[in-house]
């Protein structure tokens, strides 16, 4: 567990290093110690928010940071392609619209709708590609889109967003 421990750290000081969000899911992780059992990796996995842990002795690819602190060594793949990437703002999205709920003092047992507007292609793409997990981790029965004053910026693009309680 203190190995594992030490790899998490490890990993979280590449993510910081190399200007990457936790919330920001990555593609892999890759260490030169194997003696961790399928659950710890699970662990570490979702300590670091990384789709795959793997090992190896060495990474030579680009798109790898490196770290070494003794005898433990990660290799932490930075590439984030577009599905990542709107994953990382899918989970931007989810923190905004919990964050909305608090401020309105809505409960965890509030339903609640979710109506947005974006004018960015792509942004509308996240809303479309991700609205399952969205509405399901922010309790919302829907998610419209809408006409609204877009007065937020999620990942440098404006969009607005409303969140009415239902009853």
């Amino acid at each position: 567990m203190v190995l594992a421990r030490k790899m998490v750290e490890m990993g979280l000081s590449l993510r910081s290093e190399q200007k990457l969000k936790v919330r920001q899911p990555l593609a892999e992780l890759r260490m030169n110690h194997e003696r961790f059992s399928h659950e710890l990796l699970a662990v570490i996995a979702d300590e670091l928010n990384v789709k795959k842990v793997g090992f190896a002795e060495a990474v030579e690819e680009n798109g790898w940071a490196a770290k070494e602190d003794g005898k433990c060594k990660v290799w932490l793949n930075t590439v984030v392609d577009d599905q990542l990437k709107k994953e990382g703002v899918a989970r931007e999205i989810i923190r905004t619209i919990n964050q909305m709920r608090k401020e309105q003092g809505l409960t965890i047992g509030d339903k609640v709708v979710v109506k947005y507007s974006a004018s960015d292609d792509w942004l509308v793409s996240v809303f479309v590609d991700f609205q399952d997990q969205i509405s399901g981790s922010v309790l919302a029965n829907s998610i419209e889109k809408t006409d609204l004053e877009q007065t937020l910026e999620i990942d440098g693009q404006k969009c607005g967003l409303l969140v009415e309680k239902i009853g």
